[in-house]
């Protein structure tokens, strides 16, 4: 899969509610520093009028946001979208709103997650997302997004 078949699959993905997403987020589960996160400032920076609050107690920036403004738009069409990529916030809320994943397995996918964080983090210090966990969730998720974004022809 690529970044334009990625932005095809879910720029409509937008104003979908995620509330598992949201849940692992305010849980503690999102990036540092580094990646989108670096990004949100810089864009900010760029943008004053549109401001990207970076707090995970608002589960914000949102993974929309992450996925088609901070990897599509400053990726090439034809970049593919490979393994390489182990952010867990971001699988898991493209595993959310894919319709391919039930919810039931989706809140255990979370808790597992966060406990393998918890276990791995010193402290139990905040961010709890870990090498070990984004894995987890990258690992459960990656073939059957694959599948649905590949599969995906618009209307």
């Amino acid at each position: 899969m690529n970044a334009k078949q990625i932005r095809s699959f879910y720029e409509n993905k937008k104003d979908v509610k995620c509330p598992l997403t949201e849940y692992l987020i305010k849980s503690g589960y999102q990036q540092k520093s580094e990646g989108y996160i670096k990004y949100a400032g810089e864009y900010s920076k760029a943008h004053p009028n549109d401001i990207i609050e970076v707090n995970y107690k608002t589960a914000s920036p949102n993974q929309w946001w992450h996925l088609i403004k901070s990897w599509c738009d400053r990726s090439k069409p034809d970049l593919a979208f490979t393994r390489r990529i182990r952010c867990g916030e971001l699988y898991f809320w493209m595993a959310e709103v894919s319709d391919v994943f039930e919810e039931s397995e989706l809140k255990e996918l979370a808790e597992r997650a966060l406990k393998t964080a918890r276990n791995n983090t010193v402290n139990g210090k905040m961010p709890l997302r870990t090498v070990e966990s984004n894995l987890l969730i990258r690992d459960y998720c990656f073939e059957r997004i694959k599948k649905a974004v590949e599969g995906y022809t618009a209307d």
